[in-house]
């Protein structure tokens, strides 16, 4: 999300909305001041995606200021990885709300008042699985068919991208992660590479991307496209 915002922010005349759970700390400060700098009208407003009544408010505040939205990106994620042993529906919860609940107060929100276009961030764990993200790989699964149905719903184009690693930022951008995957198969993209690959993705005529980087000759594509 910062990556996008930061290149984002190199439009002109743009406001650019950042929301999240968190309290705003340093680095959130920052962003936000590195964004202004760039020449953006930026702002952080702390407040949890899968609150409808919270993100409805907003909106009604944000439309009386801007008009219609330019675009949302939505990128909510919450990893509670462990066993499928031992999860609980509480872990599958957590893992499903935040992607689930925002499709909900979009189809009502958006039906008459459409932004240019929503990007639905989702993961390759939801084709591929993976040990110890049950409740990811499913939230990301329900996340994809979720955004099909906002499609049809909007008059708007709703692209969702099956991303697989980014190596250089986000929650999971360790040595330790990279490592794992490198042993399934699984290559990095790096930021510039990923950022290029949205405005791409953007501009397909397809709704739905898987954007991936695989450690093999037989796919040396980083970008592979589902109809």
């Amino acid at each position: 999300g910062s990556a996008l915002a930061r290149e984002i922010a190199h439009t002109p005349y743009t406001s650019i909305i950042l929301t999240g759970r968190r309290e705003e700390d340093a680095g959130i400060t920052r962003l936000v001041t590195d964004l202004r700098r760039t020449g953006a009208d930026a702002s952080y407003v702390q407040l949890d995606a899968s609150d409808d009544g919270a993100m409805l408010e907003l909106l009604v505040v944000l439309h009386a200021r801007h008009g219609a939205l330019a675009g949302v990106i939505h990128s909510a994620i919450v990893l509670e990885n462990g066993p499928l042993s031992t999860m609980t529906d509480e872990s599958f919860e957590a893992a499903l709300a935040p992607k689930l609940a925002t499709m909900t107060w979009m189809a009502q929100a958006f039906t008459h008042n459409a932004p240019s276009f929503i990007a639905v961030f989702s993961s390759l764990i939801g084709f591929s699985g993976g040990a110890g993200q049950a409740n990811y790989a499913a939230a990301s699964a329900a996340l994809d068919a979720a955004a099909d149905g906002l499609r049809h719903a909007l008059a708007c184009p709703v692209k969702v991208i099956d991303w697989g690693f980014w190596g250089e930022t986000g929650i999971v951008a360790t040595a330790s992660e990279r490592a794992r995957l490198a042993s399934q198969g699984m290559g990095a993209l790096g930021t510039a590479e990923g950022i290029e690959l949205f405005r791409q993705a953007l501009a397909s005529q397809h709704d739905r991307l898987v954007i991936a980087r695989k450690q093999s000759a037989a796919m040396p594509q980083a970008a592979r496209s589902e109809p």
